[in-house]
């Protein structure tokens, strides 16, 4: 049954007796600044992008929850923290290929 029972993300069904099949769908790629990744699938499926985030994840992202003030400071620019050395997360899944329109048989 999809319960999430071994940590699984998605699921699928398996039309043969109709059973649940719980699958691991979703992979995460994470790349360091200025290097790249290969984000790939098996044959006939295609990636679909779940998210994406760049940047620096900080502890201190929720400092101002549940507080009646707080004074938080943005300032943008190319990079406002050049120092900072920063990493692209991708969460992707693979896909089946969809197929659009009709195919002619000769």
């Amino acid at each position: 049954n999809p319960d999430d029972y071994y940590g699984e993300d998605c699921m699928t069904i398996l039309i043969n007796g109709g059973y649940w099949n719980d699958d691991n769908c979703f992979m995460t790629a994470v790349v360091c600044e200025d290097t790249s990744a290969v984000l790939h699938c098996p044959s006939e499926s295609v990636i679909n992008i779940q998210s994406a985030f760049f940047g620096r994840k900080s502890p201190h992202r929720n400092m101002c929850d549940n507080r009646p003030f707080c004074f938080a400071l943005a300032y943008v620019e190319d990079d406002p923290c050049p120092s900072v050395s920063k990493y692209l997360e991708i969460v992707y899944s693979c896909e089946q290929r969809a197929q659009y329109g009709w195919s002619r048989l000769d």
